[in-house]
C-alpha cells in the first residue's frame, strides 16, 4: 500500500462486505437503546465497562464525554429519554462534581455541560448562567475536552437554544482569549500548551490546534469579519504547512514541531488524533482552499480500513464515519455517504463482537455505544455534524 507511512496498517481491518441496510441500523440504533434503558440505575446511573476500570477513575462515570451524562444526551438526541433517566440529571450533576476531574468546569468533562444538558432538556424559564463557561478563561488552551475552547462551545450552544446575550458574549470572549495567543511558528499557527506533563504544539481536534478552531469554525457567523478573516488565512496556511502527504493522501500527525512526549509523532486516523478529527472539524469551514487537502484525508481514511478497536466517536470507526459525511455534505459526491453507510455496516458488527466478547454494553457517549447509535442514526438521513460539538 502507498500509503504506509501515513498511518499504522497494524491498527486497521479490511472492511466486511456487507453492504448499507437500512432496517440493520434501525435495528442496531433500538438494541442499543433498549439495554441503556433496561439497564439504567437511579444510584449508580450505567454499570462501567471493564475496559474502564482503573483505580485513578470513580466508581460512577459521569462526565458527558464518557460517563452517565453523555448517555442521557444521547437518548435525549434520539428522542428516547425516559422521563425517569431525564430526571437523575441533577444526581448526575451532584456526583461529577464530587468525582469528577478537581479543575474540571467545562463542557464535556465538568458539570456546567451537564448542567447545561438539564436546562436545555428542561426547558426552564431561568436563565442558565453564562459565566459557568465564563470563569475556564484561564484555562489552557489545549482543546475541547477540558480546555478553554470546550468552554467557548458551550457558551455557543446556550446562545444558539436560548439567544442569550450574556452567553454570546463570552463565546466571543473565549474566542478572542484563544485567538490572543494563536502564534507563528515555522511557518503555521499553532498553541503551545501543556497536556499531561508536556508542553508542545499539539495539531489533534480533541486536544490540539483542530480542537481549538472548532468554537471558530461551528460559530463563524458569530464573530467579528475581522476574525473570521484572520482564521481563513491562518487555517489554510496552517492546515497545508502541516499534512504530511504521500501522493494525494493526507494525514497530520499528533504533534508539530519538537516535543518530549514519546508519542509526538504518531500518525493515527481518529477523531481525536489525525485526518478524522481533521475533516470533522474543518470540513465545515467554507475556504476552497482546502478541499483538496480534506479529499486526500478522506481517501486516506477510506484506503486505511476501519480501525480495529470498538466502534466510538473518538477513537474508532463512527469517528471517521462522520468525516465521510461531512465530505458528502461538502462536495455533494454520494461516493462519501457510501463510505460513510459502508463503514457503519462495519462498526455494527463490531459492536456485535465486542459484546459477545465482555456480555456487556459500553454506555458512553464518545468512547462507547451510544456514540454508535447516534452515529447510525446520522447515516439514515446521511447528515453531517459531530455530535456535542457542531450541535449540542
Amino acid at each position: 500500500m502507498t500509503a504506509v507511512a501515513l498511518f499504522d496498517e497494524d491498527r486497521h481491518e479490511d472492511l466486511v462486505g456487507a453492504v448499507w441496510n437500512e432496517s440493520s441500523a434501525r435495528a442496531a440504533i433500538d438494541s442499543i437503546v433498549a439495554d441503556t434503558i433496561a439497564t439504567f440505575s437511579p444510584d449508580g446511573f450505567w454499570p462501567i465497562h471493564p475496559i474502564d476500570r482503573s483505580p485513578e477513575r470513580a466508581e460512577v462515570l459521569t462526565p458527558i464525554y464518557y460517563g452517565a451524562a453523555g448517555v442521557v444526551w444521547a437518548l435525549h438526541h434520539l428522542d428516547q429519554l425516559p422521563t425517569t433517566i431525564a430526571s437523575a440529571l441533577p444526581d448526575i450533576a451532584a456526583s461529577n462534581r464530587r468525582t469528577g476531574p478537581s479543575d474540571g468546569t467545562g463542557l464535556l468533562l465538568g458539570s456546567a455541560g451537564i448542567e447545561l444538558l438539564s436546562h436545555l432538556i428542561d426547558r426552564t424559564p431561568t436563565p442558565f448562567p453564562a459565566q459557568s463557561f465564563a470563569r475556564d478563561e484561564d484555562r489552557p488552551a489545549n482543546g475541547i475536552l477540558w480546555g478553554r475552547a470546550g468552554s467557548a462551545l458551550g457558551a455557543l450552544h446556550l446562545h444558539r437554544a436560548t439567544a442569550n446575550d450574556s452567553s454570546l458574549a463570552v463565546f466571543r470572549t473565549l474566542v478572542q482569549s484563544l485567538v490572543d495567543e494563536w502564534r507563528a511558528f515555522d511557518g503555521a499557527w499553532l498553541w503551545h500548551a501543556p497536556l499531561y506533563g508536556h508542553t508542545d504544539r499539539m495539531l489533534s481536534a480533541l486536544h490540539g490546534m483542530a480542537g481549538n478552531l472548532a468554537p471558530i469554525v461551528v460559530g463563524r457567523a458569530y464573530l467579528p469579519p475581522q476574525t473570521r478573516d484572520l482564521a481563513a488565512e491562518r487555517i489554510s496556511t496552517t492546515l497545508e504547512r502541516t499534512a504530511i502527504r504521500d501522493g494525494a493522501l493526507v494525514n497530520w500527525q499528533l504533534v508539530y514541531g519538537d516535543s518530549t512526549r514519546p508519542t509526538a509523532h504518531t500518525r493515527l486516523l481518529q477523531h481525536c488524533n489525525g485526518a478524522p478529527g481533521v475533516v470533522n472539524v474543518f470540513g465545515a469551514w467554507p475556504d476552497p482552499r482546502i478541499d483538496e487537502l480534506l479529499r486526500g484525508a478522506g481517501e486516506l481514511i477510506w484506503r486505511a480500513g476501519p480501525i480495529k478497536k470498538r466502534p466510538s466517536l473518538c477513537h474508532g470507526v463512527p469517528g471517521s464515519g462522520f468525516a465521510f459525511l461531512r465530505l458528502f455534505e461538502r462536495t455533494g459526491d454520494e461516493v462519501w455517504l457510501d463510505r460513510a453507510r459502508r463503514f457503519a455496516m462495519h462498526a455494527i458488527a463490531q459492536d456485535g463482537r465486542a459484546l459477545a466478547e465482555t456480555g456487556q454494553r459500553k454506555y458512553s457517549l464518545w468512547t462507547g455505544d451510544l456514540g454508535l447509535a447516534v452515529y447510525l442514526d446520522h447515516c439514515l438521513e446521511g447528515r453531517p455534524g459531530f455530535p456535542t460539538i457542531d450541535y449540542f
